[in-house]
């Protein structure tokens, strides 16, 4: 944690180290082809640097389609928070920066809708 974001974009980074540990994680599940993706990145960046409380990883679903296909993501971007390991909100689409703070701080509030 800390304000930047970690980038899983093979089978060797382990998410498992990012997501199995207690506070949240955001997922931003993305592909370098996808244009709302790259719209959202700096969204999502920028997040990183306002919560840095809060673990930021980019899922490349390219290199990781197993990821996706763990969290039933269907299309990209999609965003999926976790709190201690468990998913508890997965949004579909590209968010502006309102959006996204939203997200997470209805997930520190402790509401649920995955």
């Amino acid at each position: 944690m800390g304000g930047e974001v970690i980038e899983v974009l093979d089978e060797d980074d382990d998410l498992q180290a990012h997501v199995l540990t207690p506070g949240l994680t955001v997922l931003d599940f993305t592909a370098d082809w996808c244009p709302p993706c790259r719209r959202f990145a700096p969204v999502f960046d920028a997040s990183a640097g306002r919560h840095p409380d809060v673990r930021h990883v980019r899922v490349d679903v390219d290199y990781r389609p197993d990821l996706a296909a763990d969290f039933d993501v269907r299309g990209i971007p999609t965003t999926v928070v976790l709190r201690d390991g468990v998913m508890v909100r997965s949004v579909s689409g590209a968010l502006d920066r309102h959006g996204l703070d939203e997200l997470i701080d209805s997930a520190r509030a402790g509401e649920v809708s995955a």
